[in-house]
């Protein structure tokens, strides 16, 4: 069992990779965080990685979430990983969409710290193999 947590932040925005960084370093696990700014650049880093958790914070426009989210689920390799929806417009619909197409939640973006640290914990802690890694 490895004893890191692999993540994956699709976001543009060099201001909100801050806050989540920020946020993964107050939690008491192990981990490591990579960033893409694009799905472009998330699939090139995703040939070289399978991360626990991919995190996608992209507004609606080209190529916006759902996209980004439907060229993930085609990866083969990527059959594990949970990917999470973060978003600051998420609805009723667009929120059974993103699960449609292979979302495990969808959450809503926070630009306060402790708000998002208590989102993250819950998301880590709810997973049974991230407790039993970590005795959490």
């Amino acid at each position: 069992m490895k004893n890191i947590i692999e993540i994956l932040l699709i976001n543009a925005d060099r201001h909100e990779q801050d806050i989540f960084s920020f946020a993964l370093n107050d939690l008491q696990v192990r981990y490591k965080c990579r960033f893409a700014r694009n799905i472009k650049d998330a699939i090139k880093k995703l040939s070289t990685i399978i991360p626990d958790y991919i995190f996608i914070d992209v507004k609606e426009t080209k190529p916006g979430k759902f996209s980004c989210l439907e060229q993930i689920k085609k990866i083969a390799n990527l059959k594990d990983t949970q990917v999470i929806i973060c978003s600051d417009d998420n609805t009723d619909e667009s929120s059974a969409r993103a699960l449609h197409l292979g979302a495990c939640m969808c959450i809503n973006k926070t630009s306060i710290i402790s708000d998002l640290i208590f989102i993250l914990k819950k998301i880590f802690i709810n997973n049974k193999s991230i407790k039993a890694m970590y005795n959490l």
